[in-house]
């Protein structure tokens, strides 16, 4: 996956402590300008728990779900 995926990862366990604001913040402004040039939509996007099912179990769904939410309430759409 890793030849035609792009990766997003955040520091820590987000089963032991939830993503802060300051990395939910800096998530947005890595993903803000590429969301535009390369129009990118929710509906592309997955988390490890989707790609690599019983291998990998991030992000934590709530933690999931918030990131979701974010991108949802920045650039619309689906997902």
């Amino acid at each position: 996956c890793n030849a035609f995926l792009l990766g997003l990862s955040f520091a820590g366990d987000s089963y032991a402590a939830p993503l802060t604001e300051a990395q939910l913040a800096s998530a947005l402004e890595w993903l803000t300008p590429r969301w535009t040039k390369y129009q990118w939509s929710l509906d592309w996007m997955t988390d490890h728990r989707q790609v690599a099912p019983g291998r990998k179990d991030d992000l934590n769904p709530t933690e999931w779900a918030r990131l979701l939410a974010l991108l949802r309430g920045k650039f619309g759409g689906s997902g």
